[in-house]
């Protein structure tokens, strides 16, 4: 009983300590934190594994990824204005079913997947970074810890250097790869769509399921509600132009690469393909402008998944899913050991991965979230045009994740048994966590509505 109060005692003050935190993300702020955290893992990342698998069809990869999204990111919008939560999934089950041991198994799900797409931003930071300067191969990963390093320092100062930090080098992308798309489509040539090969319309599916990971990003607002002006409206205000967004420069940006060099080029190194296009239309400043781009690009992602997971990690301390010394705040309301705990783990396995384990594992971890979120919004939507909208998204956002999965069992088995080994690790470590501490069967945890 005595633990109990104190532990109340320790979430009121932290509470208090939260109000005096006045800086709040207004509506650009929180618009590029959305756009920052998706194309940062989108077209840089993964524009060459996803011509790997499409081919010519990689632009519609994208558009139907896009178009999941939109409709997944109506359902976060729907939920959050009925239930008036922050903490985004792990927040929406915690409300909807009461159970704090549930919400917890998809905390502990979401956190290993951020983690992994950190560890993608830092990957390609690394790589393009090595790349333009042709330097030797130790340097990449010493390049993704530094990024690393620098972003956990920056989220360690506050909200508002993050959030001037994101509009810097969100527009400075978006600049970037416009200019490299629109000059692709200058070039557009039908041939070389209709030569499909090997690539099959399916195949465009199948891309857009393993490379998912591009798109979750837009949901990382959903853990800043507290941090933002006016989350009630401003919340679907950001996030749905940055799904239209995102999903506009990916189709744009992965068409003009093709017209631009062919997919065999595109593929001879593709954790740089976008250098590779860039270099392939306009030489030596083409590659260097692409390289900055992809640079700003991965800082920008990893400061939106950081800034964001780490309240996702406070969260699940406080109802008692992950120890609770994680709960720590500095006076500025930062929750400086889990941005420490994330950034670091994301930064590791940048180095240890390669780009097909991360983005597999990671897109896997998305596509089953944004189903159980959109059947969650089926369940509670007052609409039915709503309901059944979330139901078909619930659909195919499955049938990726199995096409995916069956795809990986015919042709890249390492990459599955990868998948699956950590989803192993993760659910021992969180049945042993389960059974050290009793106290998350019902933690008791009470979620704040935020005001209106």
């Amino acid at each position: 009983m005595a633990n109990q109060i104190t532990i109340e005692k320790q979430v009121q003050a932290e509470e208090a300590n939260e109000s005096k935190h006045p800086r709040k993300l207004t509506l650009m702020e929180a618009y590029v934190m959305a756009v920052g955290g998706m194309i940062g893992g989108g077209i840089f990342s993964v524009l060459g594994l996803v011509l790997e698998i499409s081919g010519p069809w990689a632009s519609l990869s994208f558009l139907i990824a896009g178009v999941l999204t939109f409709i997944t990111g109506l359902s976060y919008a729907g939920l959050y204005e009925q239930q008036k939560v922050p903490g985004g999934s792990v927040a929406f089950i915690k409300h909807a079913t009461g159970s704090d041991k549930l919400a917890g198994h998809c905390g502990w799900a979401l956190l290993l997947g951020y983690i992994f797409t950190n560890g993608l931003y830092a990957y390609t930071f690394g790589h393009y970074f090595a790349h333009v300067l042709a330097a030797p191969e130790w340097v990449a990963p010493v390049a993704a810890i530094s990024i690393t390093c620098f972003i956990i320092a920056v989220n360690l100062v506050g909200v508002g250097e993050s959030g001037m930090t994101e509009i810097i080098t969100v527009w400075g992308k978006l600049l970037v790869l416009g200019a490299l798309g629109l000059a692709g489509l200058m070039h557009f040539d039908m041939v070389k769509l209709t030569s499909i090969g090997e690539h099959s319309p399916w195949t465009a599916l199948l891309g857009a399921a393993i490379i998912y990971v591009a798109f979750e990003g837009f949901q990382l607002l959903t853990y800043d509600t507290e941090d933002m002006e006016n989350p009630q409206q401003n919340l679907r205000k950001a996030m749905m132009p940055s799904i239209i967004t995102s999903t506009v420069i990916y189709v744009v940006v992965a068409l003009g690469a093709l017209m631009l060099t062919s997919v065999s080029t595109l593929l001879s190194q593709k954790e740089v393909a976008l250098a590779i296009a860039g270099k392939q239309a306009f030489g030596n400043p083409g590659l260097w402008i692409v390289t900055v781009g992809a640079l700003f690009s991965a800082a920008s992602a990893i400061n939106a998944t950081l800034f964001a997971s780490a309240r996702l990690l406070v969260l699940l301390a406080k109802m008692n899913q992950v120890p609770r010394w994680l709960t720590h705040q500095s006076e500025d309301g930062i929750p400086r050991r889990a941005v420490t705990i994330i950034g670091i783990a994301g930064g590791i396995f940048a180095v240890v991965s390669s780009i097909e384990q991360i983005v597999s594992f990671a897109s896997f971890t998305f596509l089953a979230v944004f189903s159980i979120v959109n059947v969650l919004y089926a369940l509670e939507a007052k609409t039915k045009r709503a309901k059944i909208t979330a139901c078909v998204a619930a659909f195919f956002l499955s049938a990726a994740l199995l096409t995916a999965a069956s795809w990986l069992a015919l042709y890249r088995m390492n990459e599955l048994m990868t998948a699956i080994g950590i989803a192993a690790i993760i659910t021992v470590g969180r049945i042993w966590y389960l059974k050290a501490c009793p106290e998350a069967d019902d933690a008791g945890f009470k979620l704040r509505a935020n005001a209106q």
